[in-house]
């Protein structure tokens, strides 16, 4: 039975690391979809840090 539960947790592990790397696949595809709109042809402005403002107020 512990060599089934650490098989499980090994695969659950590895499924949640492949899951990550879609996540970021995913938001650098919707970038480039972003960039190739007509009119768009910059990376957006970055926004300030929750640090930065502190800073400046």
């Amino acid at each position: 039975m512990e060599a089934l539960t650490a098989q499980v947790k090994h695969l659950a592990d590895g499924y949640t690391d492949v899951d990550r790397r879609l996540v970021r696949l995913e938001a650098k595809f919707d970038l480039m979809e972003k960039m190739a709109a007509p009119g768009r042809r910059a990376l957006p402005a970055k926004s300030q840090s929750h640090k930065d403002k502190k800073k400046t107020s």
